[in-house]
């Protein structure tokens, strides 16, 4: 398995993980009560307030697990940095605007799952907009070299159908049948 592909499981493993975090902090929320100490007249929307605390756990559960699957492969740069601490900001502004638009029409836990849904959704598209190298997108990286069937020249890149080194003639035929005499 590449290591891409090892990266993309994982990173449906930190979004299962997120929503099983907001699930498990939902219930501890509404259980323990942290917010129990103040009077439910002085919030005007008790509940909604221990689903906001569930949903910004869960957040900080994907974000530091996207970083940690993701961290290796992105070159860190200084602007890359300070794009990456300004999308959690960024990734906000629409989901406070889901929020206030389910409220309107749903009730609490709905709109904060829904702007907790928005605000992982903007985060990470951010980030993969954020972390992806221009000079790497036109660039083909070819894992091994094409040998000359006859000398061994590196042919690799090369248009014509002649071996510069040796000078011999080769077709497509000739690296299949030398790749099968190698295994």
């Amino acid at each position: 398995m590449s290591p891409s592909t090892s990266r993309f499981i994982l990173s449906g493993a930190v979004i299962g993980l997120t929503r099983v975090t907001y699930s498990i902090g939902k219930h501890m929320t509404l259980e323990l009560g942290p917010f129990d100490v103040f009077p439910k007249t002085s919030l005007p929307d008790y509940e909604s307030l221990q689903y906001l605390e569930a949903a910004v756990l869960a957040c900080m559960v994907l974000a530091i697990g996207w970083l940690v699957v993701w961290w290796g492969q992105v070159r860190w740069t200084a602007m890359r940095i300070i794009l990456t601490a300004a999308s959690l900001i960024w990734a906000t502004i629409p989901a406070v605007g889901a929020a206030i638009f389910f409220d309107q029409h749903y009730w609490p836990e709905s709109r904060v799952y829904i702007a907790a849904i928005c605000w992982a959704s903007c985060w990470i598209g951010s980030t993969a907009l954020i972390w992806r190298s221009p000079e790497e997108r036109h660039t083909i990286h070819l894992s091994r070299t094409v040998p000359c069937p006859q000398c061994g020249f590196d042919l690799q890149g090369r248009r014509d159908t002649q071996c510069p080194e040796c000078g011999r003639k080769y077709c497509l035929g000739d690296f299949a049948s030398a790749s099968r005499s190698a295994a």
